[in-house]
């Protein structure tokens, strides 16, 4: 998960920790709960813990614990332990953010909904949880392919565009071709900047600006 965030607590209610997802393991695992999906701390324990990732040479061990696997696997588990907690019930106005187009949930949401009918503590099933409380990155995946499965399963709304650094990076042409997938201008903005600044709290880019240098489509201002 790239982040979590949380609007101010209704009263009476406390902010959630990263310990309701994996109340198992010690306090000092969730110290830093809006750690990025990125650290290498975090890589290290996910190699410790799993022997699955291991059996190769350290360095295809390393990629397989991490950008090849791992990371994606691990991140999406934690997202769903929040769900399957209900965590999402006790916070509604909690919202997190799920690199990679989803770290692997998108792909599997009929499968995972299927979870509803086994947490009957929940208030909502399982896939309804990924249109109020969970926003989508791209990491750098900038395929519209990604971009079409995506919307399938969420809104637009949800959607965030991102680089993913220093692993990967993209020039304003491969930007604004992804972009032109849309047909709709105003997705395009959404996805390219008015998302982030609405779910960070951000100061709104100058229409003009926006169009010229964040979405590079001129025609759109």
């Amino acid at each position: 998960m790239a982040a979590t965030l949380q609007k101010a607590p209704l009263p009476g209610r406390r902010a959630p920790r990263l310990a309701e997802a994996w109340p198992h393991k010690h306090k000092h695992e969730h110290e830093h709960e809006h750690e990025h999906g990125h650290d290498a701390r975090r890589a290290r324990r996910v190699i410790r813990r799993a022997t699955d990732y291991r059996g190769f040479a350290p360095a295809l061990d390393l990629a397989l614990a991490t950008f090849g696997w791992g990371w994606h696997i691990e991140a999406g588990l934690a997202a769903l332990r929040l769900v399957l907690r209900g965590t999402f019930d006790r916070h509604p106005d909690l919202q997190i953010v799920l690199g990679h187009w989803g770290e692997m949930l998108l792909f599997a949401l009929d499968r995972i909904d299927g979870l509803s009918s086994a947490a009957p503590h929940l208030d909502r099933r399982v896939a309804d949880y990924f249109a109020t409380n969970i926003h989508i990155a791209t990491s750098g995946m900038l395929t519209p392919r990604l971009l079409r499965h995506a919307l399938a399963y969420t809104s637009v709304d949800r959607i965030l565009l991102s680089g993913d650094h220093p692993f990967r990076r993209f020039d304003a042409a491969t930007l604004t071709d992804f972009l032109r997938t849309l047909p709709d201008p105003g997705d395009r903005r959404k996805i390219a900047h008015a998302n982030a600044e609405s779910l960070y709290g951000l100061e709104p880019l100058p229409a003009g600006t926006a169009a010229r240098t964040t979405t590079g489509l001129q025609g759109d201002a």
